[in-house]
């Protein structure tokens, strides 16, 4: 024991082996060689000679192969004299790997040989030694197929470059059969057409270390059907620090490890860059054992419908790492996709893996479990795992009894992005026994809506059971976990952190027999950015034919939730034992507790809290239309219920039915509230539930008024009550002012209506008004309407009927919100016969036997007629319902669009003359009139026409400041050039020398004019125009709005006779004077005159004469006037000028601009006579 604990055993042997080695190199014969003659001389003779010591100092070439025998106790040693020496093969035999008799293509065929050492040499070629004792390759480099075969004692390879660059190389690069062999420090290079790297058949105990194992599948263009690495064949050793890449094919089994009846340990190695079209990377059979300690697996892929490893006997793995990062590339001409899975345990295998770490997998199954298996996995990380077809992260398929154990694993971010419904963690559909034991899966995302978490479909044998579970952000449509067949559910403290389901939990949907155990689960933030959600935490549509089966469902522990109800079950026969649960601050949108006629449930609530959960109605129990609940159905026993609110009805509970089976008993009510009802509302009294003791008897008790209306408990509306108002006398046709009924509860509460803007159209509750189906009384008006905030109040609905007393009844036709009940109110009326006095009958269409009484009265009032039948027959010339206002007044519309159209031509012909006078303003005519002045008097009658069409307009204030603006300006335009035409005359002749009146002078008195109407009208309009729309009274009774003057039209018709006198003085002035001499300003003078004095009159008597006679003389008297004007003054000229030029053909010669620069006037006198007054006037200046 001494020796061996100092290793001197060791010590011991390494002395005895270094002096066998001295005895044979003192007794070995060294031979050099130099050419391949005395090579196989040499070789030859070893059945003679013990020892053999081979220098080879040349180059050998091996034209043929070399067979030998030698003598079992010969020593051969084949040493290169430098590195760079080599044994070269320059032979090729067809060979067969499947004929492994065939030794043909080997260049040295050695056997019966004690030991062989060769060293420092390159073998470009083939070797096979067989029979030896110990056999040592180092520091060579082959090129070429080395087999070895019953190597009885030790066989070394050590630092040995293996490469397959020639083309004699037999498939393999290394075969070793029945032989302990040790292979250390070795580089294996491949091509592509190597089949198998190392081939170990009936190996026992061999070592491989330091080795690196470089594949060509990089360099294929397709891929081929063998191209693989290791194969072990009843074989037995330890794979350490071994580097592997580059390896796969599309042949079966194995591309980088595969074992047949072996057992293999493998340490601290690394795969990478591997692909097998159907074969997995590593292959284990029933026979075969293999360990995997610290070793990484990256890039390494399979097809879709194969594993990384599959396993059919035994694998363990421990510490190790699998990591793929390169989806997005290609491999020889396959896309990467996906692989089947990454371990499979198939038959009756047994899987162990422990401490791995998985990153980054695309698999239809991560761990993947068939027939009897068994696997265990522990202490492990799965991390970025991506999902396909139906499988998840554990699944089974075509499973017997296998079993799964899963203890302390961390899963992060699993998708699930298959098209078909699958599961992210459990696929359970055959028979198996899953037991998951602490694991925590965080992020959890799938792509179909009908895939979930946990999906368990199995025959009647199979067992999932799942402790201390933690899952945290997974997100899916269906029910996170779904047991729809299999033999047992266990759940026990499982927690779902920030989950969202659109359906819930947990479902049993099967009508089948199945058992489930449930407790000690948490659920928090659950659909929590999802507050209008109906899930279910836990559907159970499972079978028992045991009339009273107990369920256990203890700790069950909800908060900051968003979910529809808590359990849903139609099996009365099932009693939910549910102790210690507590649900806290959690949005319930059914209720967490919710009956219908579908959902029949039994339960026993104990020694839980239900602490500020929000709800609609009923927030924790929601009785809607089920009155198949069994005696003590639900028992809530030592429970607590703390703010918890209900949007509408009932903070607790809601019922629309019987719940005389549900006790509360030793419960704590504190702080609940809702809109009606803090604690319950109930369809009546007598439905609610049982409490002991009392609660209001209970101190603990705190008790709040719902904040809309009621007590701590509220029933629906039971009875109403109406109050309606009738005239003291009541004859038939009278109405009733208005009814207003009111409904109320059980506890007397009224009935509180919501504004009818916040209410739904099915939410409101509509009444009717009614009368015994007969002929003696029948109700006008609204019968039917919506009861309002205020309470259901009608108004104005007359009654007709025969004298007596009768019925008329109120009935909710609609109850919106409310349950229905016994609505119907009555009311009695007595009409009165109908009296004589002023009243008076109306037979009722369709009831000839039925009269209405009216009382002869007119509303409003008649003001000029009277009273008849309720009517008012007015007095001529006055209408309306209260013969109050005049008929209005008729227009002669002919008329007006008689003068519309003389309006029109004569303002065409304006613009013509206009247009002509601008074409002509340089012939002599024109210019002697002065064009300034003629297009002044044109744009005046443009404004007198366009009054045409304002007069017949319906007077408005800017309508009438619009009329005496144009009459106005019109006048002043027209007028005024007038006035200083005939002043410019008159002046040259009245004064001495025939002095000129400037051009400054002529325009100052003409701006003068125009600027003393503008002011006046500037007056009128700013301070007089508040008035101007007259109202009138015709002969016939009508009434008709006019234009009426400004108060001071005194002033404007004072201007406008000063202007006439003005006027006509001048022109008398002129009388004397030629009238070849002088424009013809007479008759315009004349006419305005008339026109004015025309106006003034229509003006001052417009209150009497009737407007279209006012309207006809001042239109005709402006067309007249307009007319007059543009014929002499316009028309005259422009028709002469065209005469002379178009028609006589003269030669008519335009004034120049030189000639009104020259003089006002050049005048020549005709006579030394003033008297005669005969001249000439030459020129006029021009402006």
């Amino acid at each position: 024991m001494y020796f061996i604990q100092f290793n001197l055993i060791q010590i011991i042997y390494f002395l005895l082996w270094f002096n066998k080695k001295v005895i044979h190199y003192s007794y070995a014969k060294q031979i050099e060689i130099n050419d391949y003659d005395t090579f196989e001389k040499e070789l030859n003779n070893c059945n003679l000679n013990n020892n053999l010591d081979f220098i080879i100092k040349n180059n050998i070439t091996i034209p043929r192969q070399i067979n030998i025998a030698c003598n079992k106790n010969v020593i051969i040693n084949i040493t290169g004299s430098s590195d760079e020496i080599y044994i070269n093969q320059d032979f090729h035999n067809e060979f067969n790997n499947e004929d492994e008799d065939n030794l043909s293509n080997y260049m040295i065929n050695l056997s019966e040989i004690k030991e062989l050492n060769i060293k420092d040499v390159i073998i470009n070629g083939n070797i096979y030694v067989s029979d030896g004792k110990n056999i040592e390759l180092k520091n060579i480099i082959v090129v070429g197929d080395v087999f070895f075969n019953n190597i009885s004692m030790d066989l070394i390879i050590d630092n040995v470059y293996f490469d397959a660059n020639n083309e004699i190389t037999n498939g393999y690069m290394l075969k070793v059969y029945n032989s302990k062999s040790k292979i250390s420090n070795c580089i294996f290079s491949t091509s592509i057409n190597i089949s198998l790297v190392i081939y170990m058949k009936k190996c026992k105990n061999f070592e491989f270390s330091n080795i690196k194992i470089n594949g060509s599948l990089n360099k294929m263009m397709t891929i081929s059907e063998i191209h693989r690495s290791l194969l072990f064949y009843s074989s037995s050793g330890e794979i350490k620090n071994t580097k592997i890449y580059n390896f796969g094919d599309s042949f079966y089994k194995g591309y980088i490890v595969s074992l047949y009846d072996s057992n293999i340990t493998i340490s601290e190695c690394e795969f990478s860059n591997g692909f097998g079209v159907i074969s997995e990377a590593i292959s284990i059979d029933s026979l075969s054992s293999l360990i995997l300690n610290n070793s990484n697996f990256t890039d390494i892929y399979s097809s879709s419908n194969t594993s990384m490893i599959a396993n059919n006997g035994n694998l363990s793995i421990n510490k190790c790492k699998f990591k793929n990062n390169n989806y997005d590339k290609k491999i020889v001409n396959y896309r990467i996709s996906k692989t089947g899975s990454l371990i499979c345990g198939l038959d009756t295998s047994h899987t162990s893996i422990n401490n791995v770490d998985i990153q980054n997998m695309k698999v239809n199954a991560l761990f993947f479990i068939n027939g009897f298996c068994s696997m265990n996995i522990n202490d492990s990380k799965i991390k970025n795992i991506d999902v396909y077809g139906y499988g998840a992260v554990f699944s089974t398929f075509k499973a017997t009894d296998a079993k799964l154990y899963i203890h302390n694993v961390e899963i992060i971010n699993i998708y699930h992005r298959s098209e078909k419904g699958g599961a992210i963690l459990v696929w359970l559909e055959s028979e198996a026994t899953i037991s998951i034991t602490g694991l925590e899966l965080t992020g959890g995302y799938c792509k179909n809506q009908e895939t979930r978490l946990v999906y368990f479909q199995a025959n009647e044998n199979s067992v999932l059971k799942m402790n201390y579970i933690t899952i945290n952000n997974v997100i899916t449509y269906e029910y996170l976990i779904g047991f729809l067949d299999g033999h047992l559910l266990e759940l026990n403290n499982v927690e779902f952190n920030n989950c969202y389901s659109e359906y819930g939990i947990i479902s049993i949907p099967s009508g089948k027999r199945l058992y489930k155990k449930i407790s000690n689960i948490t659920i928090r933030n659950f659909n929590k950015n999802n507050e209008i959600n109906y899930s279910f935490i836990f559907y159970d549509n499972s079978y028992t034919n045991s009339e009273n089966e107990y369920v256990p469902f203890d700790n069950l522990f909800i908060k900051d939730s968003n979910f529809g109800s808590l359990i849903i079950s139609n099996k009365p026969n099932f009693i939910y034992n549910m102790m210690n649960m507590t649900l806290e601050n959690n949005n319930i949108n059914f209720s967490a507790f919710y009956f219908n006629e579908y959902n029949i449930m039994r339960f026993h609530v104990t020694n839980s809290q239900f602490i500020s959960n929000k709800g609609l109605s009923g927030t924790i129990l929601y009785n809607d239309k089920s009155n198949l609940l069994y005696l003590n159905t639900l028992i809530f026993e030592n429970c607590s219920f703390i703010n918890n609110t209900a949007k509408d009805k009932g903070g607790i509970f809601y019922t629309n039915s019987n719940l005389n089976s549900v006790s509360f008993l030793n419960c704590v009510f504190n702080n609940n509230t809702a809109a009606i009802g803090s604690i319950g509302y109930s369809s009546k009294m007598e439905y609610e539930p049982f409490f002991y003791p009392n609660i209001y008897d209970d101190k603990k008790n705190i008790l709040v008024k719902g904040y809309s209306y009621g007590d701590a408990f509220v029933t629906n509306p039971t009875k109403v009550n109406c109050t309606y108002r009738i005239p003291n006398e009541f004859y038939s046709g009278s109405e009733i002012e208005s009814i207003i009924c009111k409904l109320y509860d059980d506890y007397d509460n009224e009935l509180r209506i919501n504004e009818v803007d916040n209410l739904y159209l099915e939410d409101l509750i509509f009444f009717e008004i009614s009368h015994p189906n007969n002929d003696d009384i029948i109700l006008k008006g609204r019968t039917k309407y919506y009861c309002m905030k205020e309470g259901c109040s009608i108004q104005n609905i007359s009654v007709i009927g025969r004298d007596g007393d009768h019925t008329i009844f109120f009935k909710i036709i609609s109850f919106g919100d409310i349950l229905p009940f016994n609505s119907q109110f009555n009311m009695s009326i007595n009409i009165s016969k109908c009296p004589e006095n002023n009243y008076y009958n109306t037979t009722v269409n369709g009831y000839k036997e039925l009269i209405t009484c009216h009382l002869v009265k007119c509303t409003p009032a008649c003001i000029h007629g009277n009273c008849k039948s309720n009517r008012c027959s007015c007095e001529k010339g006055w209408i309306g319902e209260s013969c109050d206002h005049h008929p209005k007044y008729r227009k002669i519309v002919w008329i007006k669009w008689i003068f519309y159209f003389l309006a029109m031509i004569e303002i065409i012909s304006v613009l013509v003359l206009t247009v002509l006078t601008l074409y002509f303003k340089n012939m002599k005519e024109i210019k002697l009139a002065k064009p300034f002045f003629l297009f002044s008097i044109l744009i005046g009658i443009i404004f007198e026409i366009f009054n045409t069409f304002l007069i017949y307009l319906d007077p408005s204030t800017k309508i009438c400041l619009a009329i005496l603006w144009l009459k106005y300006m019109g006048q002043a335009l027209i007028y005024g050039s007038i006035i200083v035409k005939c002043y410019q005359i008159s002046n040259i002749y009245n004064t001495k020398n025939y002095k000129v009146v400037t051009n400054k002078k002529t325009l100052f008195i003409y701006y003068c004019i125009v600027m003393a109407h503008l002011i006046l009208l500037m007056i009128w309009t700013t301070f007089d125009s508040n008035s101007l729309v007259q109202t009138g009274i015709s002969y016939s009774k009508e009434q008709f709005e006019i234009c009426r003057s400004p108060k001071s039209i005194l002033i404007g018709n004072i201007f406008s006779l000063i202007f006439i006198i003005v006027g006509i003085n001048e022109l008398y002035k002129t009388r004397v004077i030629p009238k070849n001499l002088k424009e013809p300003l007479g008759m315009p003078i004349y006419v305005y005159s008339i026109n004015v004095l025309i106006d003034i009159f229509a003006t001052t008597y417009n209150d009497i004469l009737l407007p279209h006679i006012i309207n006809t003389i001042q239109v005709l008297s402006i067309l007249v006037f307009c007319l007059v004007i543009f014929y002499n003054l316009n028309f005259k000229k422009i028709y002469s000028i065209i005469y002379e030029i178009y028609i006589s053909n003269n030669n008519y010669v335009s004034n120049n601009s030189s000639d009104c620069e020259r003089s006002m006037f050049n005048t020549k006198k005709a006579l030394n006579n003033r008297n005669d007054q005969r001249f000439e006037i030459s020129s006029i200046k021009c402006f």
